[in-house]
Parts: C-alpha cells; structure tokens; sequence
C-alpha cells in the first residue's frame, strides 16, 4: 500500500490521487519528498498547474498557524475550475 497520495512519475511530472477532501478543499498538503520537485524554499509562491491543455492557476502556501507552529507544511491550494474540470 501507498503511503503517500503522491507518485513521482519522472522529474517533470507527478501525479496526486484526488480524494474528498481535495474536492472540497480545493488543495491538498504536500508531502516532504515532494518539495524538491516544486522547488520549495521558505516563502509562499504562486504556480501553474498543467491537464491536458489546459492551464490552472495555484499557490503554495506555507501552514504555520496553530498546532503547525513546531512542524509547518506546505499547502497547493488552486484554482476550483480544475476540480471542476476533473
């Protein structure tokens, strides 16, 4: 069994399996192996999403409020018209 919802397909593409609450959400957390991948550093960006030929706008968004102060994540939030598109 997976661990993650996330597949690293090739340098150039991964894969997220989608569940309910990425629907209702619109966004997902990302898992730490998957940080090289987005080129993540210490502050938030904003990103394209690619499906098809078609072009999503998204964010990644550090989550260091609350109970994630001693261990942040980083979040991909995007836009509803690819959930919607899905």
């Amino acid at each position: 069994m997976d661990r993650f919802s996330w597949k690293h397909i090739n340098k150039l593409k991964i894969i997220k399996e989608l569940d309910y609450s990425s629907f209702s959400y619109n966004g997902s957390v990302i898992p730490q192996q998957f940080y090289e991948f987005f080129n993540i550093g210490s502050e938030d960006k904003d990103i394209i999403l690619k499906k098809n030929n078609k072009q999503y706008q998204a964010s990644l968004k550090w989550t260091k409020e609350g109970t994630r102060e001693s261990s942040p994540v980083i979040r991909i939030w995007w836009d509803k018209n690819l959930s919607n598109d899905l």
